[in-house]
Parts: C-alpha cells; sequence; structure tokens
C-alpha cells in the first residue's frame, strides 16, 4: 500500500489543500491506513501543542533592555541634534566671527622715503683708486 507523505499530511491537517479531489482521496485512504492515520494524528496534536505555546516573557528583563534601547535612542538623538546645531549656528548669525579691526597709520611717502636719505652729500667718501 502507498502512503500519504508528511507534507501532504500537514497540508490536510493546516487545511490548506486547494484540490477537492485530492482531499476526498486523502480522507479515503485515512480511514482505510491505521499508519497513516496515526501519523495524521501525531501531526495534529503537534500543531495544537504548537499553537498552544507563547513565547517566555520575563517581565523585568524585556522592561530592562526596552529602557536600555530607549536611552540609547535619546543619547542618540541628542548627539545628532548637537552637532547640527554646532553646524548651523554660523549660517544662522548675521555677525562676522573671528575678524577683529585692524588700524594702519598712513603717512606721506616723503616720510618713509626720508630714513634712508642723506642729510648731506659731502659726507660721502668717494675712494677712487686708478
Amino acid at each position: 500500500m502507498i502512503h500519504i507523505n508528511d507534507d501532504k499530511l500537514l497540508k490536510y491537517a493546516l487545511e490548506t489543500l486547494a484540490d477537492a479531489q485530492e482531499k476526498s482521496k486523502l480522507e479515503d485512504h485515512l480511514v482505510s491506513c491505521q499508519e497513516c492515520q496515526a501519523r495524521f494524528e501525531e501531526i495534529h496534536r503537534d500543531l495544537g501543542i504548537i499553537a498552544g505555546l507563547r513565547p517566555a516573557r520575563t517581565s523585568e528583563s524585556s522592561w530592562m533592555h526596552r529602557w536600555i534601547r530607549s536611552l540609547i535612542r535619546i543619547a542618540a538623538l541628542l548627539v545628532v541634534g548637537i552637532v547640527l546645531g554646532i553646524g548651523a549656528s554660523p549660517l544662522l548669525t548675521n555677525k562676522t566671527q573671528g575678524v577683529s579691526p585692524c588700524y594702519v597709520i598712513l603717512s606721506s611717502p616723503a616720510d618713509s622715503i626720508s630714513q634712508y636719505a642723506v642729510p648731506d652729500a659731502t659726507e660721502i667718501s668717494a675712494d677712487y683708486d686708478y
């Protein structure tokens, strides 16, 4: 006797068989085959156990993890806000920063040349040896 594979039994248990003829053949076979019927009951029982399972949660642990993740997110937002605030502050101000006034005393060109001038031309000695 040919037995039904576990995939088809699982689909039948989950009620996801699309073909009505295939479903009818499977039901007829389950009535006549004790081995397939036992495997189907085992699959059906396992699905009931799986459906009843819920993830184990420890309230303190999950609360602590959520709290720590929230603090990390808040800290990251603060850092981003500070960086963006510092970067945008020169754009928002109208003041020119980092420039100090400079004063230059202007004088006539004659005053600046006079320091190189010789007061009396007779003081210049010319020693020419021919």
